[in-house]
């Protein structure tokens, strides 16, 4: 499916409980205002999730019980401007997760409890801004994480739960580190 420079304004889009496997999801370029994007519970096996350099302007943007068996899900250089960014109990089982470039100003970045199981997960030169993001309870095992470059407030819950796992590799930001 190909929503490539689509604009959604004040509706619901509504994937919840779809089962994609392999093929190609395009969002890229998208802008999406006042809308709810709802992705809840999907099953993505492999294929590609692509969000590149879409907008969205306080949106709730949903991906609670999602899972997602290898593959690539892609945020890079998304802007996020109050947009609630829900992967609370999603479920990453190797696979790639990137929000390199990605700008969050204001809103939520959820992902508590959420499970990644040799993921590359990628925040590099991320801006949290004023975003409130949280991995309070996350579980990171094998894969790797980075955050390097990322600026604006380290994610709560996100020094805690690499220390607690077993990751294979996390690069964080620099002041991030210095100030744990």
């Amino acid at each position: 499916m190909d929503f490539t420079f689509a604009l959604f304004n004040s509706g619901r889009i509504q994937f919840t409980g779809a089962q994609f496997t392999g093929g190609h999801l395009k969002f890229m370029k998208s802008r999406f205002n006042g809308d709810t994007v709802d992705f809840t519970g999907i099953h993505f096996t492999g294929g590609r999730m692509d969000f590149t350099r879409a907008s969205f302007n306080f949106d709730t943007v949903d991906f609670t019980n999602a899972h997602f068996n290898g593959g690539l899900l892609n945020f890079t250089a998304a802007d996020f401007s109050g947009a609630l960014v829900n992967f609370d109990h999603a479920h990453f089982l190797g696979g790639e997760v990137d929000f390199t470039n990605a700008n969050f100003k204001g809103g939520t970045l959820e992902f508590t409890r959420a499970n990644f199981n040799g993921s590359d997960v990628k925040f590099t030169h991320a801006h949290f801004g004023n975003t409130y993001a949280d991995f309070t309870e996350a579980q990171f095992i094998g894969g790797y994480i980075d955050f390097l470059k990322s600026t604006g407030k380290c994610p709560t819950g996100l020094l805690e739960q690499i220390s607690n796992d077993t990751l294979g590799i996390a690069r964080l930001s620099e002041k991030w580190e210095t100030d744990s």
